[in-house]
């Protein structure tokens, strides 16, 4: 079995292409002034959830923190230590994809 794989941020961006959280303008993550980023609560954990119900799982991405670095996962994933999600007009091309912020 292959490892995940592991991009990085900028490599990620460019070939995912996350959307701009329509809800939230302050919440993680802003490139040019856009947020990316949805929080794990609330309308931007409801934006989460409703695409997940239109089985667009493979869209959404985990933002979780492990040892001090925050990675991205491909995929919801509901633990501790989830930081946020994104959810990206290109879909994840398997489950294991990783990111690691710099």
């Amino acid at each position: 079995m292959n490892g995940p794989d592991v991009l990085t941020f900028d490599q990620w961006f460019d070939r995912f292409m996350p959307i701009i959280n329509p809800n939230n303008q302050t919440s993680g993550l802003s490139i040019d002034d856009d947020f990316y980023m949805f929080e794990t609560y609330g309308r931007d954990y409801q934006t989460i959830h409703n695409v997940l119900i239109a089985d667009e799982a493979k869209h959404v991405w985990t933002v979780n923190e492990v040892d001090s670095e925050l990675i991205i996962y491909s995929g919801f994933h509901e633990e501790y230590c989830t930081f946020g999600y994104f959810i990206t007009y290109e879909p994840a091309l398997n489950e294991v994809s990783a990111i690691y912020l710099d």
